[in-house]
């Protein structure tokens, strides 16, 4: 979840957190990522070990279509539905 105010929630597996988000040029960076550490059976610490393999690269490249924003970056994307 994308916070007016640059903060940002995460879900990207089994662990929650928080950080923050900032736009640069086209693409978006996420800093301060700190999640909860419960240890993540598969297939959820294989989706979480996914996401912030791309979250982590800095500045990720950025673009809508429709209700889907897709984020690239280190040669691996993510696709994220608005629902």
């Amino acid at each position: 979840m994308f916070n007016g105010d640059g903060s940002v929630d995460v879900s990207p597996g089994c662990n929650r957190g928080r950080g923050s988000w900032t736009l640069e040029g086209t693409g978006i960076a996420f800093k301060e990522v700190i999640l909860t550490k419960m240890a993540c059976a598969d297939p959820a610490g294989s989706l979480e070990n996914a996401v912030l393999a791309v979250i982590n690269q800095g500045t990720l490249q950025a673009s809508i279509k429709a209700n889907v924003l897709t984020l690239q970056g280190g040669g691996h994307g993510l696709q994220l539905t608005a629902g």
